[in-house]
């Protein structure tokens, strides 16, 4: 898919997009810098997409946290469109309480377990999900994982879950991307 708007960056001589997927920026990497490592290797493309499913149990726990830090001109937009793609659930109304919350919390674990596995198989070769070289994969989950750290807190109960979960897996995946942090 087409970048949504292009253009040359005169003083470089690169390629200037606005892009806003991760996804498809991913995508657009690859293509344009094709000297460059790849985020989605020959054959991985599908699979490293897999995961994404798994970890739409937490969205119903997340919009009002999200909400509560985002900045006064933002919520009205924030809450109008998240109401609405919940079935006109107010914010405040989303997040599952009581049993329920609990076994929505489990399928929450659930996904992270599942990704916990996929990548404890590979650790042997790296600590990324193909390796030695991260990939998109790797840059999406550290980032997601980053988010809810930003998004409750590291004091919260909800990041203190997350982080133990899979003996901190997902907080080791963060720490051994911490050198792609630094824009050069």
């Amino acid at each position: 898919m087409p970048p949504s708007s292009s253009r040359l960056d005169t003083a470089r001589g690169l390629p200037v997009a606005t892009i806003a997927d991760s996804v498809l920026i991913a995508e657009y990497l690859d293509a344009t810098y094709p000297d460059t490592p790849k985020l989605f290797s020959p054959g991985t493309h599908a699979l490293q997409l897999a995961f994404m499913p798994r970890l739409r149990p937490l969205y119903e726990f997340v919009m009002l946290p999200i909400y509560n830090i985002l900045n006064p001109a933002s919520q009205p937009y924030f809450r109008i469109t998240r109401e609405k793609a919940f079935g006109g659930k107010m914010l405040e109304q989303m997040a599952p309480t009581g049993t329920a919350g609990e076994e929505q919390w489990a399928k929450v674990k659930e996904g992270f377990d599942v990704v916990h596995g996929w990548l404890e198989k590979g650790k042997a070769d790296g600590p990324f999900i193909l390796g030695k070289e991260p990939a998109f994969f790797d840059f999406f989950l550290a980032s997601y994982v980053q988010w809810i750290k930003v998004i409750w807190d590291e004091d919260s109960v909800e990041w203190k879950d997350i982080s133990s979960w899979s003996d901190g897996t997902c907080v080791a995946l963060v720490k051994a991307l911490e050198n792609y942090e630094t824009v050069v």
